[in-house]
């Protein structure tokens, strides 16, 4: 398994570990490997084998087939967007400090690249005040 493949592999665990409502620790456990081997393959750093992905696939309630497909679906919609992203978005995301500082997830990466207006060139700002509404308003979906 090359890097992309691993990478695109790696995405789709994550995503379908979260729609599971599953913490890497809950998935982990019950899979039988170790929670920080599964953080590696998430980012896709490790290659798991037929027999991980097998566990976690069987854990996640699919196969490891539906796997390989969400990971290449969830690939050809990140290069769709990466095409169409605003410049000052790009700034935000292309900067190492400000992901860092302001702790970007990359379920908020994903819907600031769903953002659509109707002028061409929005700031940095712009979607860093976005990211914040974003925030505080899921804060008041939850209390």
């Amino acid at each position: 398994m090359n890097k992309a493949n691993s990478k695109k592999l790696g995405a789709a665990i994550r995503e379908k570990r979260r729609a599971c409502g599953m913490t890497q620790n809950q998935l982990s456990d019950r899979a039988g490997i170790n929670r920080s081997h599964l953080s590696l393959i998430e980012t896709g750093e490790h290659h798991p084998t037929h027999k991980t992905v097998s566990e976690i696939a069987r854990v996640l309630k699919c196969t490891p087939e539906d796997l390989l497909w969400v990971g290449d679906y969830l690939a050809d919609i990140n290069e769709q967007t990466a095409n169409r992203i605003y410049p000052g978005l790009r700034e935000l995301l292309d900067d190492p400090t400000a992901v860092m500082l302001y702790n970007i997830t990359d379920e908020e990466k994903r819907i600031l690249k769903t953002i659509r207006l109707q002028w061409k060139n929005p700031s940095k700002e712009f979607f860093l005040q976005a990211l914040l509404d974003y925030r505080k308003n899921r804060e008041r979906g939850r209390n």
